[in-house]
């Protein structure tokens, strides 16, 4: 009984991430992000700040750059495999510099 319910709560927050990706997914093909925008705006379309469970947020150093990355829906891993789909988002100063979707 605790393994299937732990099978349960694993497909449901692996199905939340997913069906995040697939809203952010949405606005971007509706155009809604753009190369400037203010990371907040990308907070308001996303639903929530870096730090969700599925999320990945780092920052790096590129030729004296400072870059913020942001995965949502990050890795999943079920009991059927590890799943790759997530949105990722790159700020240089707050601002948007690159956005992709990955599968």
């Amino acid at each position: 009984m605790k393994k299937l319910l732990l099978v349960l709560v694993v497909l449901l927050i692996s199905g939340c991430a997913m069906v995040q990706a697939d809203r952010i997914k949405t606005a971007d093909e509706q155009g809604k992000f753009y190369a400037g925008m203010p990371f907040n705006e990308v907070v308001n379309i996303v639903g929530h700040q870096p730090g969700a469970a599925a999320d990945i947020y780092k920052v790096t150093n590129e030729n004296g750059a400072v870059y913020k990355e942001w995965q949502v829906g990050g890795k999943s891993y079920t009991g059927f495999g590890e799943l790759y789909r997530y949105y990722e988002f790159k700020f240089k100063d707050d601002k948007l510099v690159s956005w992709s979707w990955h599968k």
